[in-house]
């Protein structure tokens, strides 16, 4: 069968199915605060877990749900999808003035791949790249919101989403001289530390310093 354009727009948007959109809760002024959205009306009723049988037993699956936070104001405050009430996948998170504030990638509730960080005025203030899985290693660059770079570092996170410093630590002025470079070693330095004022004097120690995300 031959389709014209028009009939074939009109067959695709009768086979797409439409999710089921649910009002979660409300802000006391009644405008919506968390909205969540199922694949189907019986994901919907058997939230949170689908039992499906498996011979004589029921085997329990988790319902994909996506999730939509808002402002009182009305503007978008997250976006993502949950799985067993865990993070999964592209999570995105926004200013109240509408602009991107974070994006992160999830897999079972835990920071995988990338995140990144933006000003409210749109430009890009940090970024996170996995660099070692089984490690749960991370390299992390922080930006002035001219765009020059202000902390170049390494990072380690744990299974409840801490971050420490682990490694090189560089930091630098807003006319790109640099400031202060360490080593370190659960958010402490190890080892000789080099820091420079702002005119490019050299200061060199040994005490530990402590530095935190």
């Amino acid at each position: 069968m031959r389709y014209t354009p028009l009939l074939l727009l009109l067959t695709l948007f009768s086979c797409k199915q439409e999710k089921i959109k649910v009002l979660w809760d409300t802000y006391p002024s009644g405008r919506p605060r968390t909205v969540y959205y199922f694949n189907n009306k019986d994901d919907q009723e058997r939230f949170p877990y689908l039992y499906i049988k498996n011979g004589i037993n029921n085997t329990r699956q988790p319902i994909a749900y996506f999730i939509e936070k808002y402002y009182e104001n009305g503007k978008l405050l997250s976006s993502g999808l949950n799985i067993d009430d865990k993070k999964t996948g592209c999570w995105e998170y926004y200013f109240d003035n509408g602009r991107p504030q974070a994006r992160y990638y999830y897999r079972n509730g835990i920071n995988k791949d990338t995140v990144y960080y933006w000003y409210p005025t749109g430009k890009l203030k940090r970024s996170l790249i996995e660099t070692d899985t089984l490690q749960h290693c991370w390299h992390g660059i922080d930006y002035l919101e001219d765009g020059s770079k202000a902390v170049e570092s390494n990072l380690t996170k744990d299974s409840l989403n801490n971050w420490t410093y682990n490694g090189q630590w560089k930091s630098w002025y807003h006319n790109g001289k640099p400031s202060f470079e360490a080593n370190m070693k659960d958010n402490w330095s190890i080892g000789k530390w080099s820091e420079w004022d702002s005119s490019g004097n050299l200061h060199q120690g040994i005490k530990p310093v402590n530095i935190t995300l």
